[in-house]
């Protein structure tokens, strides 16, 4: 009777936890948020871990970023970039020989090539002040905030860290994405499928055309593949 009662102790205790913890793994994410009245846009947060494009000796550590979209009729700006009505744009960093830093649709290319199989994403919903923070957290000017890349400051630290700022509200949030030591795409491809509005490929714009900032403009760069 006594092991009884203590494992009956434990489960009310699991079960109490699981309502009241502040961890991704206990409570589903709201993701894909639904659209309300304050709704002007929508983020997207990918990650793709490569498990389906590997090649054999060619070293793949797959990719993350976000992607966001205006549902506005007006245009938007996205630090350097003009986010235009009803579109949406991808957001990340390459350590590409062009430019070591941040890319607009660079991966909206790759996805309307047809790669990133098996990538995963989460959806949430965007207020004004959320464009806000998405241009406080990145910086408006060029050289400024996180417009660089490195082994560090990877793709997926960058991605998940506009994710973050956006989505933390206090420690019980749940959109916010803890991850333990350097953050990895396989990593967080992990931890989206916690949530309950995982999506797997899902598209963005069609589109060929990339940009990056040199310092002084925008640059277009026309993919090849």
């Amino acid at each position: 009777m006594r092991k009884l009662k203590i494992v009956t102790l434990i489960l009310i205790t699991a079960v109490l936890l699981s309502l009241t913890g502040c961890s991704s793994k206990l409570i589903p994410a709201r993701a894909p948020a639904q659209e309300n009245t304050n709704t002007v846009g929508f983020l997207t947060l990918y990650a793709f871990d490569a498990r389906e494009e590997q090649i054999f000796l060619v070293p793949n550590m797959g990719h993350s970023f976000v992607a966001i979209k205006n549902t506005t009729a007006a245009p938007v700006q996205i630090r350097d970039y003009t986010l235009m009505p009803d579109k949406e744009v991808t957001m990340g960093t390459y350590g590409h020989q062009a430019h070591f830093g941040i890319w607009y649709n660079l991966e909206a290319c790759y996805l309307t090539d047809g790669r990133y199989k098996g990538i995963g994403s989460v959806t949430r919903a965007l207020s004004t002040g959320d464009f806000e923070l998405i241009n406080e957290y990145v910086g408006e000017g060029y050289k400024q905030g996180k417009d660089y890349w490195s082994f560090d400051y990877n793709c997926s630290a960058f991605a998940l860290a506009i994710w973050n700022y956006v989505s933390a509200d206090g420690c019980c949030n749940e959109d916010v994405i803890n991850i333990k030591g350097t953050t990895t795409p396989a990593k967080l491809y992990k931890e989206l499928t916690l949530f309950e509005g995982f999506e797997l490929n899902r598209k963005s714009s069609d589109t060929n055309l990339a940009y990056y900032h040199n310092g002084t403009e925008l640059v277009e760069a026309l993919f090849r593949g």
